[in-house]
């Protein structure tokens, strides 16, 4: 029975990780049941980031293209990863429709920390300069023109 309760007041954690809850120092002292939330645990073997896309060139963007990210707190340094996935709806933005596409980020250095935010790419296909001025017009003429013929 001693046993029992003593292995009762051991706290795992479901995953390994860091801690990422800036409440624990205030969790001393505090009577837990089974199953209460202590603190949150970050699992930081993969780093995602979710970046969000004018609907427009999301046809370009494919699980497995490269994506980099730069992070406001270190503007001089670039975190290569990839695309991991592609919403499968849009969603309105601020200046349109969006798509969130989420990637992995590489941090050696375990420099990111939970909700920091910044700018992301995801590689497209390559085209000549030519095809990418002239996109705008292309889709203006393939859509809005041909919503207008009988």
């Amino acid at each position: 029975f001693n046993r029992k309760q003593l292995a009762d007041t051991e706290i795992k954690a479901p995953i390994d990780g860091r801690i990422v809850s800036g409440s624990l120092q205030f969790a001393v002292g505090t009577f837990l049941a089974k199953g209460d939330l202590l603190a949150k645990v970050e699992d930081s073997s993969q780093l995602l980031a979710e970046i969000r896309l004018p609907e427009s060139s999301v046809d370009e963007i494919k699980p497995g293209n490269g994506a980099s990210a730069k992070i406001w707190a270190y503007p001089s340094t670039t975190f290569d990863g990839e695309v991991k996935s592609v919403a499968p709806a849009a969603e309105q933005g601020e200046y349109g429709k969006v798509l969130r596409v989420q990637m992995t980020i590489e941090d050696p250095d375990h420099l990111l920390k939970p909700e920091m935010t910044g700018s992301a790419k995801a590689d497209g296909d390559r085209h000549l300069a030519i095809v990418v001025f002239t996109r705008a017009l292309r889709r203006f003429l393939f859509i809005e023109v041909w919503s207008w013929l009988p």
